[in-house]
């Protein structure tokens, strides 16, 4: 049985957990200043443990790119904004005021987060021809606490960590509130949908 077919038998179609343990009700919406695009790899799309679908369901300023599909031409720039691109690549710079001073700081920012593996995640950008040159940021002493899924390194965060990280760099404190609020909610959900260990 595939998992499309699973999703039309009880599960939520937003959040991806059974309809009795769905927490959408209950989570709330930024509006934020900062619009974050997320490329989530295809494989991403249906998992309960995924954290782009909580980004955004959690901010009003996001969308969603699905990548990793065979033949699809997709647009991820948003016009009229300063694109940055949010992953620890060699040249990244840090994430800090003074190194956004640099860009055009006469638009609004786009947030482009890739969402997948972290082997999925490193390649999206140079496979991406229209971000390939578009700077590219880290964060500094920043550590996951997502126990649902496994990271080779502890500086390794899921989505919703990350970009919950970048935007409180960016000064988006309200969009940062709102989406770890809902980050909470969504791990005690996935608890509860869970049978207790033994």
């Amino acid at each position: 049985m595939s998992r499309r077919r699973n999703f039309s038998q009880g599960r939520c179609p937003h959040c991806k957990l059974g309809n009795p343990f769905c927490y959408c009700d209950k989570l709330e919406k930024a509006e934020g200043k900062i619009h974050v695009t997320l490329l989530m790899h295809f494989r991403e799309k249906f998992l309960t443990t995924n954290t782009a679908n909580l980004v955004h369901l959690s901010l009003k300023k996001s969308n969603i790119v699905e990548r990793g599909l065979k033949d699809d031409t997709v647009h991820i720039l948003k016009e009229g904004h300063t694109p940055i691109y949010l992953f620890p690549h060699e040249e990244a710079q840090e994430l800090t005021p003074e190194n956004l001073a640099k860009l055009d700081t006469t638009k609004p920012l786009q947030l482009i987060v890739p969402d997948g593996s972290w082997r999925q995640a490193k390649k999206m950008k140079r496979r991406e021809e229209e971000i390939k040159d578009i700077p590219c940021f880290k964060l500094t002493h920043a550590s996951s606490r997502y126990e649902f899924r496994r990271q080779t390194k502890q500086t390794n965060l899921c989505t919703a960590e990350a970009v919950a990280y970048a935007l409180e760099a960016l000064s988006d404190f309200e969009a940062v509130e709102i989406l770890m609020e809902n980050f909470k909610t969504m791990e005690e959900a996935i608890k509860a949908s869970r049978p207790p260990l033994g």
